[in-house]
């Protein structure tokens, strides 16, 4: 895997259910090579199938920085690697956010008014 970090955002409720896990993993999901001739999601599937399954709620894959950065282990010609380097990913995620102190955070709502609501309202 490329680099030593994996920027990773644990978001709960307040009585500790999870809403979501989000990760930054700047990778191109391109572990399966052309010669597979199915569509699919890759090792991104994987990583957040395993990430829901152990935290619950959702798990959102963010690409990372904008740049050219492959796999080390990559353009497989077989299914199969992308299940083990999405779940290496995951699991990685999922320690990152086990044992992270919470910060409480509130978010007020509010009713966009004015100017603003009347560009959200109008068409096109």
């Amino acid at each position: 895997m490329c680099g030593r970090e994996l920027p990773t955002l644990r978001i709960d409720r307040t009585d500790g259910r999870p809403i979501a896990t989000v990760v930054a993993f700047g990778c191109h999901p391109c572990v399966i090579g052309p010669e597979v001739p199915l569509v699919g999601s890759d090792f991104v599937g994987p990583f957040r199938r395993l990430v829901e399954q152990v935290r619950g709620g959702l798990c959102l894959y963010l690409a990372g920085a904008a740049g050219n950065v492959l796999p080390l282990e990559g353009w497989h010609d077989r299914l199969g690697p992308e299940v083990v380097f999405g779940q290496r990913i995951a699991i990685e995620a999922i320690r990152a956010v086990a044992d992270a102190d919470p910060r409480d955070t509130s978010v007020d709502r509010f009713e966009a008014r004015g100017d603003l609501a009347a560009r959200r309202s109008a068409p096109g």
